[in-house]
């Protein structure tokens, strides 16, 4: 099972091994996995390898994933660069 804390703090989260190289931030596909197929009269098959997909695991899907890539915004930013 996997837990924001402590598998999304710091230092752990940038082990670049652990989770760029070993993908453990999103699924594994050997046990769950999606299917695509074409069109409909094919027979859907699953995915082996994920690439520009990645979908990810845990409560809520990929959301300890998507949290790398949004930063907290500092007070200074919410300021306004000038009084109208």
């Amino acid at each position: 099972m996997r837990d924001t804390w402590p598998d999304g703090a710091y230092p752990q989260v940038i082990d670049e091994l652990t989770y760029n190289i070993r993908r453990k931030l999103f699924q594994d596909l050997s046990k769950s996995t999606v299917t695509i197929r074409h069109n409909t009269s094919q027979q859907a098959v699953p995915y082996r390898q994920l690439a520009a997909f990645l979908p990810g695991t845990g409560v809520g899907g990929a959301g300890l994933h998507w949290s790398g890539v949004h930063f907290r915004v500092d007070p200074i930013e919410l300021r306004m660069r000038s009084p109208l």
